[in-house]
């Protein structure tokens, strides 16, 4: 069988993410299509603007066959964990080959440097710290250590700037690592380029469509139909109250963020310093991110710290069991499934009977599900009311 693995948050599904599962479907004419989906929060360390749930129907009504949960825990992580994660989880069922967006299609130069970036020997790691040192990000950092020695050149840096190539070649370092008979398959970004405010023909980013959402702005002719009901009747998330909840666990005296996976020494006094001085999440991370500490990743850490998640919990979520989670599926998706020689869950409420590793997992999830509820006001628990999706 030809199992395509697609890596996804859909925040929200668009035009662009139709085009992708399209392109998968006319050139490939896969088997089965498996997608993994990220939970709550994103990332980039924001909550996704419709639930989990939503958006694994929508996905499932657009041509996936099952679509399974990208946790929390690996879900609103860097680029590394989130990658690492999702291949876990499609590798465990069973996926032949992996599709994903990308701004470049050159599947052996991906590849290629995926394949050095494994290479890390101690010059590199010795020049990654020195070039940190200098106040760089780790990307940064890291692509420049690798030019110094010669085993990157101009152009790798340059695709290595682009958002959606260093996610491509995350994925490519995991599934070398799990699978090395896995097929990788890129697809060119359809129109428009990430985090833009461009539009093209019925195409724009994610970022933009979530920007003309919350501004009650027009998003009709961006994404598919059944994209744009579930918009209509969803509540958008309140970015004020998710950053009182914020500010009082920041002021509690037991506050400590040093354990979370993206730590950097003094950040919690930067955001101590500017907490009186903002009305969200977003305007705190403007004031704290720095050349060094991207907007993301103070995001991450704050959305970390507020549900609890620390490395070693992140480290051994990565190490341990594979947590497969149903959200939905179609007939060939149940075929499928019920065949799986891996455990898999479709009852939340029977979470108790899994390894404490998976029950670990999915105490963290309870948690964040928990807080993008309050966010949007809607009922608690919902892991435990709501049923996959069924096409």
């Amino acid at each position: 069988m030809k199992i395509f693995g697609i890596v996804s948050e859909f925040n929200p599904f668009h035009n662009g993410h139709k085009y992708l599962i399209d392109q998968v479907q006319n050139k490939h004419n896969p088997d089965l299509i498996i997608t993994v989906l990220s939970s709550a929060f994103v990332q980039r360390g924001e909550p996704n603007i419709l639930s989990k749930w939503q958006r694994a129907e929508i996905a499932c009504k657009y041509g996936s066959n099952i679509v399974l949960e990208l946790p929390f825990v690996f879900a609103c992580q860097n680029a590394e964990v989130f990658a690492k994660g999702a291949l876990k989880i499609l590798n465990s069922c069973g996926i032949t080959d992996l599709a994903f967006g990308a701004e470049d299609e050159n599947i052996e130069t991906l590849k290629r440097i995926s394949k050095i970036l494994l290479l890390e020997d101690e010059n590199i790691k010795y020049n990654i710290r020195k070039f940190l040192d200098e106040g760089n990000s780790y990307i940064t950092s890291r692509n420049k250590a690798y030019l110094e020695a010669g085993y990157l050149n101009g152009s790798d840096i340059d695709l290595l700037s682009k958002s959606n190539n260093i996610l491509a070649v995350e994925y490519i370092k995991a599934g070398l690592k799990l699978n090395p008979n896995l097929i990788y398959n890129s697809i060119k970004r359809h129109k428009s380029f990430h985090d833009t405010t461009d539009a093209v023909e019925g195409f724009t980013s994610a970022s933009n469509i979530r920007r003309l959402f919350i501004s009650k702005s027009e998003v009709k002719e961006f994404v598919p139909s059944e994209t744009y009901k579930h918009l209509l009747n969803s509540n958008i998330y309140c970015d004020k109250t998710l950053y009182n909840i914020f500010k009082f666990d920041a002021l509690d005296s037991d506050y400590n963020i040093k354990n979370t996976l993206e730590y950097e020494k003094g950040i919690e006094n930067r955001i101590i310093n500017f907490l009186d001085d903002c009305n969200s999440i977003e305007d705190l991370a403007n004031l704290v991110s720095n050349k060094r500490i991207t907007k993301s990743r103070v995001r991450r850490i704050i959305i970390n710290s507020l549900i609890r998640v620390n490395k070693k919990q992140i480290f051994s979520a990565l190490d341990n069991d594979n947590y497969i989670r149903v959200l939905a599926l179609d007939n060939k998706g149940r075929s499928y499934i019920k065949n799986l020689k891996t455990n898999y869950i479709t009852n939340f409420k029977e979470i108790k009977k899994a390894s404490t590793s998976i029950q670990n997992i999915a105490k963290i999830e309870v948690k964040a599900s928990n807080l993008f509820s309050i966010i949007n006001d809607e009922s608690l628990y919902k892991d435990f009311t709501t049923n996959p999706f069924i096409l």
